[in-house]
């Protein structure tokens, strides 16, 4: 048998189709990992004990938070980092 001949030995030549994945619905007007306005409000607020949202844990806050982590949450693991590096 020759390569590229598109049969595999002891095939009748028919391709198998694979049933294709159904992808997650996403909402309209939103990309994955953009925050609501809500989000961003509360992190706005709460930015204001953490010295403005370009200081580093808010930055963290905001990365965790992107990719699906709750602010509760997000502000936990921020804090557990903070003080293992101190």
């Amino acid at each position: 048998m020759a390569y590229g001949s598109g049969m595999k030995s002891g095939m009748s030549g028919m391709k198998k189709s694979m049933p294709k994945k159904s992808e997650p619905k996403k909402k309209m007007g939103k990309k994955d990992g953009d925050l609501s306005e809500a989000q961003m409000n509360k992190l706005k607020e709460h930015s204001k004990k953490h010295g403005g949202m370009s200081s580093r844990h808010m930055k963290m806050m905001v990365k965790l938070m992107k990719e699906g982590m709750s602010f509760s949450k997000a502000h936990n693991k921020t804090m557990a980092m903070e003080k293992q590096k101190k």
